[in-house]
């Protein structure tokens, strides 16, 4: 979008908090075993106290949950495909 040749972006404060509150998403998704729809998306938009123009760029729950369980998926170990295993030592 442009406005008399210049463009409208935001401004870096509004940047940092949008990555700010997306990252505490994050740490709760990979920290805590509740349920990514559990977590309460709200509750952290007022922990992260931004302001109306920062809470006006933060993406909706719904465009981030793909981002947010891929999250999860990636350290939660791996399910094993056989039930084949090596020698287990005896004790």
């Amino acid at each position: 979008m442009q406005s008399n040749g210049k463009h409208n972006h935001l401004v870096q404060l509004e940047q940092i908090g949008v990555k700010l509150f997306q990252e505490a998403l994050k740490v709760r998704v990979i920290n805590e075993t509740t349920p990514i729809s559990k977590i309460l998306y709200d509750e952290e938009m007022v922990k992260a106290h931004l302001s109306p123009e920062t809470l006006a760029n933060v993406p909706l729950v719904s465009s981030i949950n793909s981002a947010l369980n891929r999250t999860r998926r990636k350290r939660t170990p791996v399910l094993p495909t056989s039930c084949s295993f090596d020698i287990i030592p005896d004790l």
